[in-house]
């Protein structure tokens, strides 16, 4: 059995570029189950990653080793935030951990993004200005919170994707 021919001729003229497609077997558009919802996951993640690690910065800076003069701490400059989770969340980004499909799941890329993004500040903070103490505490404490927090975060994600499919029951 031969498959239908997917493409008709216009009747004006027969050259090449009269072709056109046929809609009826348009492979534009196919309508899945959740198609439009990739954005949404995507707002989702990177606002609970962004959520995360500002508690993990903040809760770090609360139970690290105090010292207010240094332009890293968040009482004294509250915007630094921004500047930390820019560098983090964009290399989660440029990891690929926002696409589609297992990439959301690469929990050894989250550790490699977190760290160097963790690392990349660090660097930041010993070469903008020498002179200030910056507490390793603080930042070391950050980044085991950040880990910690993010695969809490991405794994209650998983739970309750699979959770909502219904293959909790169900043998892997």
């Amino acid at each position: 059995m031969s498959r239908p021919n997917l493409v008709y001729q216009t009747t004006s003229t027969s050259s090449p570029n009269n072709f056109k497609l046929d809609l009826r077997a348009s492979s534009f558009t196919k309508l899945r189950r959740g198609n439009g919802l990739g954005p949404f996951r995507v707002i989702t993640l990177v606002s609970l990653d962004a959520i995360l690690l500002s508690l993990a910065w903040l809760v770090a800076e609360a139970y690290g080793t105090p010292f207010f003069a240094s332009p890293w701490s968040l009482q004294c400059s509250p915007f630094a935030l921004l500047g930390i989770l820019g560098i983090q969340i964009g290399l989660c980004a440029g990891q690929g951990l926002y696409q589609r499909g297992d990439n959301r799941h690469d929990y050894f890329g989250l550790i490699k993004a977190l760290t160097l993004g963790h690392l990349l500040l660090v660097l930041v903070a010993f070469l903008y200005q020498p002179g200030y103490f910056v507490s390793r505490s603080t930042f070391s404490l950050a980044w085991l919170l950040s880990l910690s927090f993010t695969f809490a975060g991405r794994l209650s994600t998983d739970l309750a994707r699979i959770g909502d499919r219904g293959d909790v029951g169900r043998s892997l």
